[in-house]
């Protein structure tokens, strides 16, 4: 899985909002609405949204992983 369909998973699982990640991992909610919508990131914003998952979400994120 890659690591952009690992994120969304997770942030789908936990049913995430934008404005939950958004305010846990200090990533406007444009720039999560425009990765969503396929636009790339920075590899430090996307470790800050990662980073912003809660315990479960990220435990998930990382497992899909291997």
């Amino acid at each position: 899985m890659q690591l952009r369909e690992a994120l969304f998973a997770a942030i789908d699982k936990y049913r995430l909002t934008a404005k939950e990640l958004s305010d846990r991992a200090g990533v406007s909610q444009a720039q999560i609405s425009r990765f969503r919508k396929g636009e790339d990131l920075t590899f430090s914003t996307f470790q800050r949204l990662v980073d912003g998952l809660p315990r479960d979400a990220k435990n998930h994120f990382c497992t899909s992983l291997m």
